[in-house]
C-alpha cells in the first residue's frame, strides 16, 4: 500500500496534464508516490496521453470539482492523498512526507501564484461586514508563517490530507459544485473536530492561477460561483450565536440594498441563491458520525486567527 497518492481532477485538461506531467512525475518520484487522475467527463485526448501513466478515473459526464476529486480519494488505497490542479507545478513535495501527529488532518504547501508572484496558500479568517471570510494574508504584502503553523484551510489544489480522517468527514460537500469553496467547508469541518491543518514550505509549488477554470468559466461565472458558496459556508456551518446574529445584520443589509450600495448589492443574487441551498444541504449531512465538536470560536481560534476577530460582533 503506498503511503502518498496524488490526485489530479481534469476536465477538458489534456493540454495542462501535458504540460505539467514531467514536473508532476519527478515530484513523485521523489517521495515514492503513485498518480490518479480523474477525468471529470469524456476526455479522449486526455486518456490517450496516460495510458500506462497513471491509475484513472472516468466520470461519465461533467460532475465538478468536488465530485471528481472524492471519486478519485475513494479508490484510493494510500495513508495520505495529495491533491494537485492540473495548472499546478510541484517544485518538491518532500514537505508532505516523514511522520504526521495524531490530529493532523492535512497540509498545504507554499504555492507562487504565478500572475500575483505571491504565496497563496496561507489562510486565516476575518470578519467584514459582519460575515466570515477566509483572506490570503500574503497576498497582502505580509510575510508567510512558519513552518507547522495553523492555517484557516488547506489548499484544494496544493495539500496533502489523512485519507482516513479525509473518509471519516466524508470528503468534499457536492454542495459546491462546480468549483469553489469545497477546501474551506472541508478544513473547518476539520477543525470542529480537533484536527489540525498546518503550512508547510518545504513542499514548494506554482500555480498558473485560473488556467483550469479560465478555460471553462467566465470571470463573471467565477466570482458567483465563489460569493455563493461563502455565502452557503455561513449558512449550513455557522452555530455561533454572536456570529449568527451578526451574519444575519449583514443579509439584512445585502437583502435590502440598491445598486448604489454596489458592495452590498453584487452579493444579493448568490445570498439568493445560498439562501434557496442551506435547508437540503443541511439535510444531506456528511461523513461519519460526528464526535463532540469544538465550538466555532475554539475551532477558527486553533486555526490561528486573533481573539480580536470577535471583537465589535455585538
Amino acid at each position: 500500500m503506498p503511503e502518498f497518492e496524488i490526485i489530479i481532477p481534469s476536465r477538458e485538461g489534456a493540454h495542462l496534464l501535458r504540460e505539467q506531467w514531467e514536473t508532476v512525475a519527478c515530484a513523485a518520484s521523489a517521495i515514492g508516490a503513485v498518480i490518479c487522475v480523474v477525468l471529470d467527463g469524456p476526455d479522449p485526448e486526455a486518456e490517450n496521453f496516460l495510458k500506462d501513466r497513471a491509475r484513472i478515473v472516468r466520470l461519465p459526464v461533467a460532475s465538478g470539482f468536488g465530485t471528481a476529486v472524492n471519486a478519485g480519494v475513494g479508490g484510493s488505497t494510500a495513508d495520505r492523498v495529495i491533491l494537485l490542479n492540473n495548472d499546478v507545478l510541484p517544485e518538491t513535495l518532500l514537505g508532505f512526507a516523514g511522520p504526521w501527529s495524531p490530529d493532523e488532518f492535512a497540509r498545504t504547501g507554499a504555492c507562487m501564484n504565478e500572475r500575483l508572484g505571491r504565496d497563496e496558500s496561507p489562510s486565516r479568517w476575518t470578519i467584514e461586514q459582519g460575515i466570515l471570510r477566509v483572506i490570503h494574508p500574503c497576498a497582502n504584502g505580509e510575510s508567510p508563517p512558519k513552518a507547522g503553523s495553523p492555517i484557516a484551510h488547506a489548499h484544494g489544489g496544493a495539500s496533502s490530507f489523512c485519507r482516513m480522517k479525509w473518509n471519516e468527514l466524508g470528503g468534499f460537500s457536492p454542495a459546491y459544485g462546480p468549483a469553489y469553496g469545497e477546501d474551506v467547508d472541508l478544513s473547518f469541518r476539520a477543525w470542529k473536530r480537533g484536527w489540525r491543518v498546518s503550512y508547510c514550505p518545504g513542499t514548494r509549488m506554482t500555480h498558473r492561477s485560473s488556467a483550469t477554470t479560465g478555460d471553462l468559466f467566465t470571470a463573471e461565472w467565477r466570482e458567483f460561483l465563489a460569493e455563493r458558496h461563502r455565502l452557503l459556508f455561513l449558512l449550513t456551518r455557522v452555530s455561533d450565536l454572536d456570529l449568527l446574529r451578526s451574519r444575519d445584520r449583514a443579509f439584512a443589509r445585502i437583502l435590502s440594498s440598491g445598486f448604489l450600495q454596489f458592495d452590498l448589492w453584487r452579493l444579493k443574487r448568490p445570498l439568493l441563491w445560498a439562501l434557496s441551498r442551506h435547508l437540503g444541504v443541511r439535510a444531506e449531512g456528511e461523513g461519519s458520525p460526528k464526535q463532540p465538536d469544538l465550538s466555532d470560536r475554539e475551532a477558527i481560534l486553533r486555526s490561528g486567527s486573533k481573539p480580536s476577530i470577535f471583537d465589535g460582533l455585538l
